[in-house]
Formats: C-alpha cells, structure tokens, sequence
C-alpha cells in the first residue's frame, strides 16, 4: 500500500475502489477516485435541496479537503510527494480555495504552486492563480512578495492598501487610485452599520442580475436618492478584485459605487452572497429581506421594504 493511501486511511477517508478489489485497483485509479470523490462533494452542496449558503459550504468543503488530503500537506510534507500525487492535491486544493478562500487555504495553495514550480510542473496560470487567492484571502504584503519574486507576475495588479479601520467588524475596502493616478489604492475601513437604517446591497460588477437592479433603481428618481443616501454595495469577499471592472462600474453608477467585503467571518450577518441580494438594516439588526433579481425585478418588493424602513 502506497503512502499516498496510507494516510488517507489513516485520516478516516474511505478510498474508493480499495475496499475489496484491492487485486485489480491500481493506485493511479484510487487517486483519481479520491479527486472525483472531492470534486462530487464540492458539486453536491451548491446543488439542489442540498445547496449551502456560502459560508457554510465554504466550511464544509474546507473541512472536507483536510479530511481528504490534510495528511499529505500538514508540516509542509508535501515535498516528498511523487509527481502525480502533487499534481492532484495542488488540484483539490485548487477547488477548495475557489469556496474557502480563507488566508491558510491561500497559503496551502501557494506553496504547493511553488512546489509544482521547482519541478518544473507548473502550468500557464499556476502561479496566477496563487497570486489571485492571496488577494481574495487579503493577503496583500504576502501577494507583494510573490509578485517580486516571480516573473510570469510581472503584469499582474497590486494595489497599495490603507488600514483605517481600528480593528472594526464588519469592515470593507473602498477603491481610489493614488495621487499620480496609476495604483489603485484599497482604503479598508470601518462599516459602522450598528446605528440607523441602512441598505446593504451584495453585488458584483460583472453580474448582469446586479447590473439590473442598479439600472432599475437610477430609473426611479425616488428610490434612487434614498438608495444614493442609505445604501452600501459591497462585492462578495469569495471573488476577485476586478478592479478594472470596479472602474467600469462607478463610471456608470457612482452612487452606487461598491466596495469590497473583508472576509466571510467578517460579515457573518449576510447569510448569502448570491448578487444581488438586499439587506434593510436597522440599528445592524436585519429587519427585511430581499433576494435576487428576475427578469421582471423586485421593484414592489423594494419599495415595500424602503418603506417599512421608514427612510427619506
């Protein structure tokens, strides 16, 4: 039995094909077997009655993959993979930062990228890919480094990052450009969403359901000045930066500019970030509700919570 099985049995995973057919199953076969057992379990929990809201399936596939794989790359042990047994826990790891994009799962990755590298496996986007976990985990200083010292980075996007938040939860990055104009610049700073009524919108740039809802509240001239007034839109902290598309998106809404979530335990009150969603905030209690945007909108469903809220 091969070490690579051994400590999935010893982690409590039963592996796929060994039990009874130890005789014909290769291990080449239970590798793969282990991956496509993950990659089914990543699918099942977003599907169906079964589906999770983010942050409990970004918990419950982390938990999963350390079931699964933890043995293999807890101290860094990694380094004594073969080949083919890197390439596939680089690639669960890979899936399981995409939901549990947490700074240790960030790192976990990262590091199983420069492994990968210093066997002259990497693929195109490898290290791109690392770079881009560490910025959704917030792991500026650490993405500055690698960006340093990897020349295949050399083009990628690193803004310069302000703390003013003191130590506040829930916090959010807003976006600027520094005074030449040319770096973007990410200011984190306090939500301060305990007091007052307050609109929390979750959306995203590039989500044509955000970009519906927006354009139907700049057509209504009242919803829109109470939005402008008492809304916040904040991007998912599981995505990108797309600071480009950020730009794009508050040249065409700038009151409704958005900014970017800190982290899932940051802002534990949003129980879903599917964009768009709606959140009518009260002294930060969460007094309504409402999610999503159909092809006919929420347009009543808005305005009924606008007032319930009872804003000007």
């Amino acid at each position: 039995m091969g070490k690579f099985v051994r400590a999935l049995l010893f982690s409590g995973v039963l592996v796929i094909g060994l039990c009874g057919s130890a005789a014909t199953t290769s291990k080449s076969a239970a590798k793969s077997d282990d991956f496509a057992e993950f990659q089914a379990f990543v699918e099942s929990t977003g599907e169906g009655s079964g589906r999770l809201q983010d942050a409990e399936r970004a918990t419950r596939v982390g938990e999963t993959f350390d079931r699964m794989f933890g043995a293999l790359v807890q101290n860094d042990n990694f380094a004594d993979l073969p080949d083919d047994e890197l390439v596939l826990i680089f690639k669960a790891s890979g899936l399981a930062n995409s939901y549990d994009g947490s700074p240790r799962r960030a790192e976990q990755l990262l590091k199983l990228t420069l492994e990968k590298k210093r066997r002259n496996l990497s693929e195109a986007n490898d290290m791109s890919i690392a770079f881009n976990s560490l910025l959704r985990a917030r792991l500026f200083v650490s993405a500055g480094v690698l960006r340093n010292s990897q020349p295949e980075l050399a083009n990628e996007v690193l803004p310069d990052v302000i703390e003013r938040h003191e130590g506040a939860s829930p916090s959010w990055y807003e976006r600027g450009e520094d005074a030449e104009g040319g770096t973007p610049v990410l200011t984190r700073r306090a939500a301060n969403i305990e007091r007052g009524s307050k609109i929390i919108v979750v959306a995203h740039p590039r989500c044509h359901f955000t970009l519906g809802a927006a354009t139907a509240i700049a057509a209504e001239p009242a919803l829109s000045r109470i939005f402008a007034s008492h809304s916040d839109w904040i991007m998912p902290p599981t995505r990108g930066l797309e600071l480009a598309a950020l730009q794009e998106w508050d040249d065409e809404f700038p009151v409704f500019s958005i900014k970017l979530a800190h982290s899932l335990e940051d802002w534990s009150l949003i129980d879903g970030w599917d964009t768009p969603r709606f959140y009518f905030l009260r002294d930060g209690k969460i007094v309504d509700t409402v999610i999503g945007w159909p092809k006919e909108g929420r347009m009543n469903e808005l305005k009924a919570a606008v007032t319930r809220l009872n804003v000007d």
